[in-house]
């Protein structure tokens, strides 16, 4: 599954890629996602604060109804403006309740 922060300039990206177990759990989504924003400048992270806390509530929600199989989602900082964060499962499931698996992040 793969992180991204995109717009205004910015194109940042984590991929969370299942280890031998398999798996991405939410916990190791979550932990993604937090890498993904500690490699923004602080303005670029500020700028996207709303879309990462939306993206984070989507991922734990998906978790709360067993995860998700393929999709793509984004969270704009706000109406008309391409600064953003994307979450997207391109295969297999992810967000699955747990904690952290061998998912790699890279």
């Amino acid at each position: 599954m793969r992180l991204q922060a995109q717009g205004g300039g910015v194109e940042q990206s984590v991929v969370v890629q299942s280890g031998a177990s398999g798996v991405v759990t939410a916990s190791d989504a979550l932990h993604g996602l937090a890498e993904l924003h500690g490699s923004l400048s602080s303005k670029d992270a500020a700028a996207r604060a709303g879309s990462f806390a939306r993206a984070a509530r989507y991922i734990q929600n998906a978790a709360a109804g067993g995860g998700v199989g393929f999709s793509k989602k984004s969270f704009p900082a706000g109406p008309g403006t391409s600064v953003r964060v994307d979450v997207e499962v391109l295969r297999g499931r992810a967000f699955t309740p747990g904690p952290r698996s061998d998912a790699i992040v890279f």
